[in-house]
C-alpha cells in the first residue's frame, strides 16, 4: 500500500469520527475523554447488540476495547470508524 493509501484511509477514519462524533451527541450518549464512548453508545453507532460486542470481546476480539476504573467498556471513536470502513484499527492509529 503507497503512502498515499494510508493517508486517504486516515482522512476517511477522521471523517468518520467526526460523523460519530455528532451522532453519538445526537443519541444523547455521552463522549469520554479520549473520544471514547461507552458499549452501549457503541452497539447504537454500529446498528448492534451491546451482546453482540460482548461476545466479540470474548471470541475474535475484532474491536478493541478498554475497561475504565468501574469495570465498564469503552470504544474509541476512531476504532470504531476503522471497524466501520474495513480497516484494521491497529494500522489506523
Amino acid at each position: 500500500m503507497s503512502a498515499h493509501c494510508v493517508t486517504c484511509t486516515c482522512d476517511r477514519v477522521t471523517d468518520l469520527v467526526a460523523s460519530l462524533r455528532a451522532a453519538t451527541l445526537q443519541r444523547s450518549f455521552l463522549i469520554l475523554p479520549g473520544d471514547r464512548v461507552r458499549e452501549n453508545a457503541a452497539a447504537s453507532l454500529l446498528n448492534r447488540k451491546t451482546s453482540t460486542l460482548e461476545k466479540w470481546r470474548y471470541t475474535d476480539e475484532r474491536l478493541p476495547y478498554c475497561k475504565d476504573r468501574a469495570g465498564r467498556v469503552t470504544y474509541a471513536l476512531r476504532d470504531i470508524a476503522a471497524f466501520i470502513l474495513g480497516d484494521d484499527p491497529e494500522k489506523v492509529g
